[in-house]
């Protein structure tokens, strides 16, 4: 992939794999890999616990960044949490769609695999926001490979629809909320209940990732609770080696 990175003004454009364009209060968390090696960007705003607008991430094309699109964003500086170190603001002016999909997304993505567990710094499904303030978080972001995969569909108490995945990664089982619209999408019309990979609509070659954040704190509990928030599927090995070399 190609190095981009120019400065202009006080704004850096940044080149990145999108692997998560996720729900935040009812707008967005855009974040990804840098294609410089750089390491995972979230760019943010200054609102709304940083979510991001419709309008900011739509495209030129009047579409939405997707799983292994590859962009070039505008940033000023750099506004890290203690539970977010990732966190970039986010400068006036359009995104641009350099390609869709990233013609060497694998390569990059098996760079930058987590090994295995602990998953952000332990095997719990949250963390609570008061241990930053001591030890801030080294990464809010991490690319994995789940096995022994379940959906899961579930009504909250509060009769809200919810989706959950929940899989092994090591010798650690997870049970995490889905905060990613297209895998939730998949199972918008089934009743509630556990699915396979199968019934969720994946096919049987498909190697899926989870681009796994770390959440705002929450109101009732004041923990960041670990989301997945990007279900990223890349075509078999043979696939992708045939289009890599093409």
């Amino acid at each position: 992939m190609p190095i981009f990175e120019s400065v202009c003004s006080e704004t850096v454009s940044v080149e990145i794999l999108c692997l998560a364009n996720s729900k935040k209060y009812s707008q967005h968390c855009v974040a990804g890999l840098r294609t410089d090696g750089g390491g995972w960007l979230r760019p943010v705003t200054l609102t709304g616990e940083g979510a991001l607008s419709t309008e900011d991430i739509t495209l030129p094309d009047g579409t939405q960044p997707r799983l292994l699109d590859v962009l070039r964003v505008c940033c000023s500086r750099p506004v890290p949490k203690p539970h977010q170190p990732e966190n970039r603001l986010l400068a006036p002016g359009p995104w641009e769609l350099v390609a869709r999909p990233a013609p060497e997304a694998r390569r990059l993505l098996e760079q930058n695999l987590s090994p295995g567990t602990p998953l952000l710094g332990d095997c719990r499904d949250r963390i609570a926001h008061c241990l930053f303030k001591y030890a801030p978080a080294r990464a809010s972001l991490v690319l994995i490979r789940p096995t022994h995969l379940e959906w899961e569909v579930r009504l909250t108490k509060n009769f809200h629809r919810q989706t959950r995945a929940k899989f092994r990664l090591g010798n650690a089982f997870y049970n995490l909320s889905v905060t990613d619209p297209a895998a939730a999408l998949r199972l918008a019309a089934s009743p509630p209940g556990l699915y396979t990979p199968a019934e969720a609509g994946y096919a049987a070659g498909d190697d899926l990732l989870f681009t796994v954040s770390l959440g705002e704190p929450t109101e009732w509990d004041h923990c960041c609770y670990k989301l997945v928030a990007g279900a990223i599927v890349l075509p078999s090995v043979t696939s992708a080696n045939s289009l890599d070399s093409g």
